[in-house]
């Protein structure tokens, strides 16, 4: 039986006009990252070009991408990601000398370096479409998603290093984010259900260790580590890092919903032990800072932000400012204003030839303000023929034949929804379901 490869595309625009960001600190801050980038693509924790570590420069990345016209920029470090994976997957950090990058051949964690990797690869190619890149180079991302899988244990949770047998709840919540990228990769741009099957798993593995082994209904809280003789770190709320910081990573990385009752009640009780005047401290804390745009705390992020100008901006961002902090405030700055986060799920765990698929497309505004005129459009493969769509009380289109039309037809090769608007916070889906061609 021959594979059928589905290239379901997703595209989506909005209008803004909301709380105002800040054009020449973004385009700044991007430029701070583009100067700590040497012309072997590699991006340095400082813009003294000394230091190499990938999981920083992922994040770095992962928030230039939100720049636009910074493409070139975030691929070249791809480039060196890929060109630097060893054997079983992993990437170490760097030192340079002299000009010459040196392996240290030794990294800070295995696991939260594949899932921000992963996580990055997902949204590079949802910014620019570059699937061919991508997937002349699935050999190599099946081998860092794998470095994931294989330090995954019984209970879900994974190691930091296979050497360093500690689990931590930050690790985890990065490990989850890029496992379950990675499948949402593998299944729309792939194509491939057998691999979108597998990652998903091992992803939702991870998430449902963190809520039900994890959860301390006692101090409110999760654990933030798990060391190899099953004694567990408790959260000590008066202690900022790690304890209380690494309980906002749930919420960061799609554990759990901003607008569910966990997240509410873990945000107002960092909020409870923590001055947002004093958080960008020794360190930004940019990561912080985002997560209140998730949650939508205008207030608090004022305050952050006053206090950051204060203590990075004015001084021109002193060490220990770095790449990382950097692309973090660029995630910051993308949400405040309405930004629209889309998730496509199948109706099924596993596909089985012939069977019919139902795609579920949840939209919600995780940024500040309403978001008009907002339209999602579904490019539809060939092989594939439309069976049902589901408009969610909106306005649908189906193209076909070159043009939109407003009729339902199974010959449609893109579906469009058209929202008037979503407010902050609000949320919604629709959903269409397809069937593989025959012939």
């Amino acid at each position: 039986m021959k594979s059928v490869f589905l290239f379901l595309t997703l595209v989506l625009c909005w209008t803004t006009n909301v709380f105002a960001s800040t054009p020449s600190t973004k385009s700044k801050i991007a430029q701070w990252i583009v100067s700590c980038q040497r012309d072997t693509g590699a991006i340095c924790i400082y813009k003294d070009q000394r230091r190499i570590l990938p999981y920083d420069a992922n994040i770095a990345a992962y928030g230039l991408i939100e720049v636009p016209g910074y493409e070139d920029n975030v691929k070249k470090w791809i480039d060196w990601y890929f060109s630097h994976v060893n054997d079983d997957g992993t990437v170490y950090d760097y030192k340079i000398e002299n000009g010459v990058e040196i392996s240290l051949n030794d990294c800070d964690s295995e696991d939260a370096y594949a899932g921000t990797f992963l996580s990055l690869i997902w949204k590079y190619y949802q910014k620019t479409g570059d699937f061919q890149y991508l997937i002349d180079r699935q050999e190599t991302l099946i081998k860092i998603a794998d470095v994931i899988r294989n330090l995954q244990q019984e209970d879900g949770l994974t190691w930091a290093k296979m050497n360093y047998r500690v689990k931590y709840m930050m690790d985890n919540c990065e490990s989850y984010m890029g496992l379950r990228d990675y499948a949402n990769f593998c299944i729309n741009v792939l194509g491939n259900p057998s691999l979108f099957n597998l990652y998903n798993e091992s992803a939702e593995r991870i998430r449902s260790a963190i809520l039900n082994k994890w959860w301390d209904e006692e101090r409110g809280g999760f654990v933030w580590a798990e060391h190899a003789n099953g004694v567990q770190a408790k959260c000590d709320w008066s202690k900022f890092y790690p304890d209380a910081a690494s309980q906002l990573w749930t919420i960061y990385h799609g554990i759990i919903e901003p607008k569910g009752t966990i997240a509410k009640k873990i945000y107002g009780t960092f909020n409870s032990h923590h001055d947002w005047a004093s958080i960008p401290g020794s360190a930004p804390w940019c990561s912080i800072g985002y997560v209140a745009t998730m949650m939508g705390d205008k207030d608090r992020l004022l305050v952050y932000k006053e206090a950051f100008k204060e203590k990075f901006e004015d001084k021109n961002y002193p060490w220990p400012w770095n790449c990382r902090e950097a692309g973090c405030y660029l995630l910051m700055e993308s949400r405040l204003k309405p930004y629209v986060v889309i998730e496509k799920k199948m109706d099924k765990k596993y596909i089985k030839p012939d069977e019919p698929i139902t795609y579920t497309i949840t939209y919600r505004n995780e940024g500040i303000g309403t978001a008009t005129d907002v339209v999602i459009t579904e490019v539809l493969p060939e092989k594939v023929e439309l069976e049902m769509v589901d408009s969610g009380g909106l306005m649908v289109n189906y193209f076909i034949d070159g043009s939109w039309q407003d009729s339902f037809s199974s010959k449609a090769t893109k579906i469009r929804w058209m929202i008037q608007e979503i407010l902050q916070n609000d949320s919604g889906s629709v959903s269409f379901t397809i069937k593989i061609k025959n012939k």
